[in-house]
């Protein structure tokens, strides 16, 4: 039994005194978003995918479903009303 001031994961969720999501996923969604609106979504998705060359259709489809499954994934955890769920869907 770890104490109560140690991260207690479940599943790949927090379960200390509420549910909620690794801080790393919110880092990293937050800096997907930023790469999207600051070099566009083609860099962005050479990035995110570590790959050279010309963005195919099908990688760009795959980074944006991604990217609004992790989203999404926050919303079910914490809930619709939540300000970091909410702030990072409008500006999707």
């Amino acid at each position: 039994m770890k104490s109560s001031n140690r991260k207690q994961t479940e599943t790949g969720l927090i379960v200390n005194e509420k549910v909620n999501v690794d801080r790393k996923l919110l880092k990293m969604i937050r800096a997907m978003l930023h790469d999207m609106t600051t070099n566009g979504i083609d860099k962005a998705t050479q990035r995110h995918f570590n790959m050279k060359g010309e963005v195919e259709t099908k990688h760009r489809a795959k980074f944006i479903n991604r990217l609004e499954g992790y989203i999404n994934f926050i919303g079910q955890v914490r809930g619709k009303n939540d300000e970091f769920y909410f702030k990072q869907k409008t500006s999707f």
